[in-house]
């Protein structure tokens, strides 16, 4: 298991499917309303629910694939008048080779904050290469 922590400087939303793409469970007349959208670079298929950061509109999420290496990002999302989705930490462990990695490969799971840290923990990459 890796666990990566990450310190930012800088209401509750959850993605419990795979879309490339994140909306609010609903706007006041009942319709689901697309806030971001990943595109590759930003990430992509994300697995896991966000985390509240400490600032009022701004989340933390990973995604399992995208970003610089097609490895996972762990990124930060602005929710506004124009959201945006701002990779973090690009992933570049190759994916199942043991000795390989530098920061692992592949998050799937939701971050946990601690602070103004945030931990969580990826499905490959490590010196067994099994995350």
């Amino acid at each position: 298991m890796i666990l990566t922590s990450l310190t930012v400087l800088a209401s509750s939303l959850v993605l419990p499917f795979q879309q490339a793409s994140i909306g609010t469970a609903t706007n006041p007349i009942g319709a689901p309303v697309l806030v971001a959208s990943f595109n590759g670079t930003n990430g992509a298929n994300p697995k896991a629910a966000l985390t509240p950061g400490a600032t009022s509109g701004i989340f933390y999420g990973a995604a399992s694939t995208g970003g610089t290496n097609n490895k996972g990002v762990v990124y930060r999302l602005n929710v506004g008048t124009t959201s945006t989705i701002a990779p973090l930490i690009s992933f570049n462990a190759t994916t199942g080779t043991a000795g390989t990695n530098t920061n692992g490969a592949t998050p799937e799971s939701t971050l946990i904050s601690v602070g103004t840290d945030y931990y969580g923990t990826t499905y490959s990459g490590g010196t067994s290469g099994l995350g």
